[in-house]
């Protein structure tokens, strides 16, 4: 048998799947300031007599101790209890209740004094459910303060049973003590923690991982975005191959990673890559993934590294990693010395259509980034800035930017062309894996 110790409270579960929002099921039936009714107790042991009445202890301050035998923190508390009560002697009473019978408690305490050496005056009353039925919990240990008035003073967890507390409790102006309060998040044990609220919504998460395979609905798509009203930041990606989950992370944000930028160096490259005969609507229902990552802010800067290995743990059979390599291009070269180009100041401009665009103070890059992820995407070759121009730039161009041909008709006049030729990429590249390096993977 496993027994696991928990150091500071004691869950009392139900065996009932339970779904839905957050709620407090542990309200107690009386607020604070209410007159506590006078209630008849029976099973009452190590006590004068096995029956008594709420009103027996009025004039002293009463505090119920609703406790179990399996909760640690609970056995703990009993010394401490006994300990206050000689303190306070005559003017406070703690009373230990508890739902089991006496038949498990009475053996247990007993056992409990002899491995202590002590005995303690603390009355225990056995197979409650009435005083349960009017101050319910869900955590152990739970305190419901009585004051001397019999009035319900407050209902706390073990944190707030101290010499201070009560000595203020028993004062002319007893101050307002914190409230326990036993919320339940349904929590079904055999669904996964957060997803689909099961445990709630987990407001104060800090970081996360999931991974599962294709989701039907769901568009493939990458976002990088604050977690809104938290103070987390997370990538999400929806319905990707291997190679685009890679891909993704790889370009951290910042220089997009086409297809022309990815070689693959496997075995495996049915399992990476789309055949050219087979429909997306079919292949990527057996190809794709969902993956997202939440990091707290002050992990934001470390955002795509942890993804890098997470995603390094979910495809272990593969070694992915950035590397130069000479690639034939369309550069973008300037053809003279004169500029052309320069910009005339004023406000940033950057607008683009399929028929042409105009920039203003904006940099030449800003050309190459539309050409590479949306006009050139489907052209055979990569785009790359080799003009070397150090500022920012305005031009206006008229012309179908699918059509190379075109572009660089219209961008002669600026002292700008396209020019094919072989030049150093980075290139993202996914090999097969050595045994070995899948085997430490693995491991770690």
């Amino acid at each position: 048998m496993t027994m696991i110790v928990l150091a500071t409270l004691c869950l009392k579960f139900s065996s009932k799947a339970q779904t839905g929002e957050p709620t407090n099921q542990t309200k107690p039936a009386l607020e604070i300031g209410q007159k506590v009714p006078d209630l008849q107790l029976s099973n009452l042991s190590n006590y004068k007599t096995t029956t008594a009445t709420i009103s027996e202890f009025k004039g002293k301050l009463l505090i119920l101790d609703f406790w179990a035998t399996w909760c640690g923190p609970c056995v703990a508390m009993i010394p401490k209890m006994d300990s206050l009560q000689n303190t306070f002697k005559g003017k406070i009473q703690f009373l230990s209740v508890t739902y089991q019978n006496q038949k498990e408690v009475g053996p247990f305490m007993q056992k409990f004094e002899q491995q202590k050496g002590e005995h303690y005056d603390i009355p225990i009353l056995s197979s409650d459910t009435r005083l349960k039925s009017l101050f319910p919990y869900r955590i152990l240990p739970h305190y419901v303060w009585i004051g001397p008035d019999g009035r319900l003073k407050a209902i706390t967890s073990q944190r707030e049973i101290t010499s201070a507390n009560i000595s203020a409790m028993l004062s002319a102006n007893p101050p307002k003590l914190p409230q326990k309060q036993d919320i339940e998040n349904p929590y079904d044990r055999n669904k996964p923690l957060f997803i689909a609220g099961n445990g709630g919504d987990a407001p104060s998460l800090i970081q996360h991982s999931v991974f599962s395979g294709y989701v039907p609905g769901l568009a493939s798509t990458y976002n990088v975005n604050p977690l809104p009203a938290s103070k987390s930041n997370r990538i999400t990606l929806t319905n990707l191959s291997i190679v685009n989950l890679f891909a993704s992370v790889f370009e951290e944000g910042k220089t997009y990673i086409s297809s022309k930028r990815i070689k693959i160096l496997s075995k495996d490259s049915l399992q990476l890559s789309r055949p050219n005969d087979t429909p997306g609507n079919k292949w990527l229902p057996e190809h794709a993934y969902c993956y997202e990552l939440i990091v707290p802010q002050e992990r934001k800067d470390q955002l795509y590294e942890i993804a890098k290995a997470d995603l390094a743990r979910f495809f272990p059979d593969y070694q992915v990693y950035l590397q130069k390599m000479q690639q034939p291009c369309m550069v973008l070269t300037r053809t003279g010395e004169t500029d052309q180009v320069k910009s005339k100041g004023g406000p940033t401009v950057a607008q683009f259509s399929p028929f042409g665009f105009t920039l203003q103070n904006q940099p030449l890059s800003m050309l190459v980034s539309q050409l590479n992820t949306l006009y050139q995407q489907y052209a055979p070759y990569w785009i790359e800035d080799q003009s070397g121009y150090p500022g920012m730039a305005d031009l206006k161009i008229i012309a179908n930017l699918s059509s190379m041909e075109e572009l660089n008709k219209a961008l002669k006049p600026y002292g700008l062309q396209f020019i094919k030729k072989d030049v150093p990429v980075e290139m993202l590249i996914i090999a097969d894996a050595p045994a070995n390096t899948i085997l430490n993977k693995l491991t770690e």
